[in-house]
């Protein structure tokens, strides 16, 4: 079986969407790929999502709902009927922040008045 399971949320950037990483270390006995599933916390018996990957790591799109709790299980696909035994991972997403407050913004003008510009927010 694959080993080393660990989690990663990636933010979302100019140049990619937002998504989950699972990363696992292949097998030693170089399977052909790896069947994944993925489930809530809450509900172990019924997949969310699952798939099937040659290679390391399984890349979750869209990303999962923050702050859920989530298990996905690996397991290595040797050959026709030859499958290793499933391993998991549970992990908790990043849950949603929100900011609420009052920010004050300067320009870069030189100025040391700090009352320049002033963003409230909430």
């Amino acid at each position: 079986p694959p080993s080393n399971l660990s989690y990663a949320h990636i933010p979302q950037t100019e140049f990619s969407t937002e998504s989950e990483e699972i990363s696992f270390t292949a097998s030693s006995s170089s399977p052909e790929s790896y069947d994944w599933i993925l489930y809530s916390c809450d509900d172990l018996s019924t997949p969310i999502d699952s798939g099937n990957v040659t290679s390391s790591p399984i890349i979750i799109l869209p990303a999962l709902e923050p702050g859920g709790c989530f298990a996905i299980s690996i397991r290595s696909v040797c050959g026709a009927y030859d499958y290793s035994d499933y391993v998991s991972l549970e992990f908790t997403t990043p849950g949603v922040t929100t900011s609420c407050g009052r920010f004050e913004i300067t320009a870069n003008d030189g100025t040391t008045n700090r009352a320049s510009y002033e963003y409230t927010q909430c």
